[in-house]
């Protein structure tokens, strides 16, 4: 699914038009990437867990001319999905129609 699709399917979902349903989800993804970006993790409880986490510099040489080099310290993200989430794609776990905000299984 892509973004379109996505906002498709929510203003389908919510009797919202496309527009304001496009500005919510654009107003949506700018806060989660502004708290990212300063370093904050973002939880969503049962959907996941996004971690801004530092990831080690390392050692390395260079194939081509056998030069050593050393990466830097760099910041990376790290996503965990969430119980429900997991259980849904696992599909150990069958969500009852009232826990879905759209009524699909």
């Amino acid at each position: 699914m892509n973004k379109v699709e996505l906002i498709e399917r929510i203003a389908a979902t919510t009797d919202s038009s496309k527009r304001s349903t496009e500005r919510f989800l654009n107003a949506f993804l700018a806060e989660v990437e502004d708290a990212l970006a300063n370093g904050e993790d973002v939880r969503l409880t049962d959907f996941g867990h996004f971690e801004v986490y530092t990831k080690k510099g390392a050692k390395y040489r260079n194939v081509h001319t056998g030069e050593l080099a050393f990466r830097p310290d760099r910041q990376s993200l790290r996503f965990s999905t969430g119980k429900r989430l997991k259980d849904r794609i696992e599909g150990s776990k069958i969500i009852q129609d009232a826990d879905l905000p759209h009524g699909d299984v």
